[in-house]
C-alpha cells in the first residue's frame, strides 16, 4: 500500500507541526521520540560541511553497495536518516521524501538521487527496509541503506548526524550536489516544496555561467590505483578507443592523447551559449601563458558530448573562434565511443546541457589527477600545470 496516497503531505506536516511541543517535552520519555533540539531552525536550512565515505553498505535488494562510488556517485543527493520502528519523524520525513520523488520531471531525476540511511542497523535488515520502502512508494532512483553498525556509526558521524541513542536522533534532509560538495540541512520538518527549490538550484547551477561557480581547486578519483602495470591499467581505464581531432587527425584516445602526457581536458558541445564558449576563451588566453609547453609537455583535449553535429569539419570552424596553438585538440568520434569516454570522464547523464563545467588536469604518467574550478585564475592555473610539467607533487 502506498501511504501517501491516502494522507495528503502538508496534512501530515501540520500534523506534525502541533505535536511538536508535545514530543519535544516528552522525548526522554517516550519510546520512538526524536531529538526536537533543532526544531526551531525547521524551514531555515543551514550551509553544511560532510564527508562522504566509501563505505560498504547493503541496499534493499541486500546488495553490496560503496556508499560514495555506487550511491552518491555524481548525483544531486536528497538524504533522510530514518529506523523502521519509528513512528514519529521518520515515517514524516520519508512522506516529504515521496513528495520530492513524484514532483520531479523525468529529467530531474535522472540526476537526482534519494537516500534513506538507517540509524538502526542491527533491526533494519535489507528485507525490512524493502517493504518499508513499498509502502512509501519509493522508485527506482531511491536507495535505502544498511549495514554494519561500525561503519554506518562512522558515516553518520562524516554527515555530522550521529547520536549514540538513535531513538532521539536529530530530524536532519541533507540536500547536495556531490561535484561541487554544496550541502544543506534542513531541520525539523521542512516543506518539501524547499527540497524541490534546492535540488533545482543545484541543477542550474551546473549549467549556469562560471562566475557563479568559486574558485577551488577539488580532488577527483580518476585513476588511483597503484600497480605495477599503471600504463595498462590507465589504458584500460581511459580506453584506447578511436577519435578525430578537428584537423581530421586520427588518433587513439589513451596512446594517442594521454600517455605520458600532462594535459588539460574539458567537455564541450558546439551549440553551447553559455559556459562553453567562455571556457574556450579562457583555454585561448592561458595557452598564450603557457606557450613553450604547448604541444611538447602540456596538452589541452577539448572532447565534444555531442558528436553528430560537432563533426570534424564543424570543430574545425568551431575551433578557430579560439585561435588553438598546437597541443590544443577539439575532438569528436563516434557517439557510442564519446560517450564511453566521457562517463569515465564524470559524464554520467545524457542532459549534454547539464554536463560538467569543470576542467580535469592530469599528470597521465604518474597518475595524479585534480578537478579545477573553470575560473580558477589563469596565472594560478598556469602555474600549476608548469608544476605538473616539472614533475612536481601536489
Amino acid at each position: 500500500m502506498n501511504i501517501s496516497a491516502h494522507i495528503p503531505i502538508r496534512w501530515l506536516m501540520g500534523l506534525a507541526i502541533l505535536l511538536l511541543p508535545v514530543t519535544t517535552l516528552a522525548q526522554n520519555q517516550t519510546e520512538g521520540s526524536h531529538d526536537m533540539k533543532n526544531s526551531h531552525s525547521a524551514n531555515q536550512p543551514v550551509s553544511a560541511r560532510v564527508a562522504i565515505l566509501n563505505k560498504t553498505l547493503l541496499d534493499q535488494e541486500g546488495k553490496s553497495v560503496q556508499f560514495k562510488t555506487d550511491i552518491i556517485d555524481n548525483n544531486i543527493v536528497v538524504m533522510n536518516f530514518v529506523y523502521t520502528t519509528c513512528t514519529t519523524q521518520c515515517p514524516l520525513n520519508s512522506q516529504i521524501l515521496s513528495h520530492v520523488q513524484k514532483n520531479l520531471s523525468s529529467q530531474e531525476q535522472e540526476q537526482v538521487r534519494l537516500v534513506s540511511l538507517s540509524i538502526d542497523p542491527g533491526t533494519d535488515t535489507p528485507k525490512r527496509l524493502k517493504d518499508y520502502a513499498e509502502k512509501i512508494g519509493a522508485g527506482p532512483r531511491w536507495a535505502w541503506l544498511t549495514g554494519h553498525s561500525p561503519e554506518v556509526n562512522e558515516l553518520l558521524d562524516a554527515l555530522g548526524v550521529y547520536t549514540p541513542d538513535f531513538k532521539n536522533h536529530p530530524s536532519v534532509i541533507l540536500v547536495g550536489d556531490s561535484k561541487t560538495g554544496n550541502w544543506t540541512r534542513f531541520y525539523g520538518i521542512p516543506d518539501p516544496d524547499q527540497l524541490i527549490e534546492k535540488v533545482r538550484e543545484l541543477a542550474a547551477l551546473r549549467s549556469s555561467a562560471l562566475s557563479s561557480w568559486k574558485p577551488e581547486i577539488r580532488t577527483v578519483a580518476v585513476t588511483q590505483t597503484v600497480a605495477v602495470d599503471q600504463d595498462a591499467k590507465a589504458r584500460a581505464y581511459f580506453t584506447d578507443l578511436p577519435v578525430v581531432t578537428h584537423n581530421g587527425q586520427e588518433k587513439r584516445f589513451y596512446s594517442d592523447m594521454l600517455k605520458d602526457k600532462v594535459v588539460l581536458i574539458n567537455l564541450f558541445f558546439g551549440k553551447c551559449e553559455n559556459s562553453c564558449p567562455m571556457v574556450h576563451t579562457k583555454l585561448s588566453k592561458l595557452q598564450g601563458i603557457l606557450r613553450e609547453y604547448m604541444g611538447k609537455q602540456i596538452f589541452f583535449i577539448s572532447i565534444t558530448i555531442d558528436p553528430e553535429p560537432d563533426t570534424p569539419e564543424a570543430l574545425k570552424k568551431y575551433s578557430k573562434n579560439f585561435n588553438p596553438l598546437e597541443g590544443w585538440s577539439f575532438v569528436t568520434g563516434k557517439p557510442e565511443d564519446i560517450r564511453t569516454i566521457t562517463r569515465k570522464l564524470g559524464q554520467v547523464h545524457d542532459d549534454i546541457k547539464g554536463h560538467s563545467p569543470f576542467l580535469m588536469v592530469g599528470d597521465v604518467k604518474r597518475a595524479r589527477w585534480k578537478k579545477i574550478m573553470p575560473n580558477i585564475t589563469n596565472k594560478d592555473l598556469a602555474n600549476f600545470l608548469r608544476n605538473l610539467a616539472s614533475d612536481s607533487t601536489f
